[in-house]
């Protein structure tokens, strides 16, 4: 019996991805954090988790440039005056970035400018977060070793 794919609206696949997101962060200020106040932490969290429990499984961001996770949008630019729209918006939904292109003359010739400065973007975010992780990891655990030591 094969299983059949369900289609998620973009935007509450981004709303799952980032209270999961949150969810995990919940977690880790839980653990530095003194007694009383990860009870204010934990007490919502839990709330949270069982929503998230009701909700439809997706794949975190893994840091890829997809069509599947980009929305493309033809517009004219004001300083368009004639022809057909050639301006395009493309907007890549798991970082919420968008970029315009409409100085050159076709939309397609437009779409390639977007979705190169998008993807360049979009790797830029994504090593960025990268190194924050990392970052908030290693202040996490000096964090912890400061409470318990």
């Amino acid at each position: 019996m094969a299983t059949e794919k369900v289609e998620i609206d973009p935007t509450f696949k981004l709303l799952i991805e980032r209270t999961r997101l949150l969810a995990t962060v919940c977690d880790n200020a839980a653990e530095v954090l003194s007694e009383d106040f990860k009870d204010m932490v934990t007490g919502p969290l839990e709330g949270v988790r069982m929503v998230l429990a009701l909700c439809p499984d997706v794949e975190a961001w893994d840091g890829s440039f997809s069509e599947d996770d980009i929305m493309i949008e033809p517009f004219r630019h004001d300083s368009q005056r004639y022809g057909p729209d050639a301006g395009v918006r493309i907007r890549h939904i798991p970082t919420d970035l968008s970029v315009e292109s409409y100085s050159k003359q076709t939309q397609k010739e437009n779409e390639l400018v977007a979705r190169k400065a998008l993807a360049d973007l979009v790797r830029n975010r994504w090593e960025s977060q990268q190194e924050g992780q990392e970052g908030a990891t290693a202040r996490a655990r000096r964090g912890r070793r400061s409470r318990l030591g």
